[in-house]
């Protein structure tokens, strides 16, 4: 794990925030670079993450550094922080496996004082391939976004999305904003 949490190198854009992607907490989230779904989403949350190499380049060991300055502040605050992947689409070939590694660190070292949230364009029929990088996530918000569907007061943001408790392997009900 060393060499490839070394050398991997990942474009991302960090945001922190006490009311946004993190559900029910304050959250750090890391945007990654590219998406694959084909047909892209219309009206896509972050169109310009859809191409590759766009954030800054970093490697693994950097982004877990970079995070956990920042976590460890909000830590002192909050009792309990999000982490969340978004993108572009952290899924994707070239994302997946830092996904994986960082979901991993953050859950092994600070367990339950940090809830992993994954945001995909993918339905859980699309990634029971992909159990290895989901390991370490709590909670999906999974789905593509669809405009005709689109509902601005709950998360997800449209109706044919849905939140998946990973740990207790469930859909929840939509989170009403606000």
């Amino acid at each position: 794990m060393g060499n490839i949490l070394m050398t991997n190198e990942v474009y991302v854009t960090l945001q922190n925030s006490i009311n946004n992607d993190g559900l029910w907490y304050p959250s750090i989230s890391i945007y990654y670079s590219g998406c694959d779904k084909i047909e892209k989403c219309p009206n896509c949350h972050n169109p310009e993450l859809q191409q590759k190499g766009i954030g800054y380049k970093t490697t693994n060991k950097n982004l877990i550094d970079d995070i956990e300055i920042v976590l460890n502040r909000w830590l002192d605050i909050y009792p309990k922080m999000s982490l969340c992947y978004l993108g572009g689409e952290p899924l994707s070939d070239w994302n997946k496996e830092s996904v994986y590694l960082i979901t991993k660190y953050f859950k092994l070292k600070y367990k339950d004082k940090i809830c992993n949230i994954i945001y995909t364009w993918r339905y859980l029929e699309n990634i029971e391939h992909m159990k290895k990088y989901i390991t370490y996530i709590d909670y999906g918000v999974l789905g593509s976004f669809h405009e005709e569907y689109k509902n601005i007061n709950y998360v997800p943001s449209s109706t044919n999305q849905y939140i998946y408790d990973f740990v207790n392997n469930k859909k929840i009900p939509s989170i009403k904003k606000g």
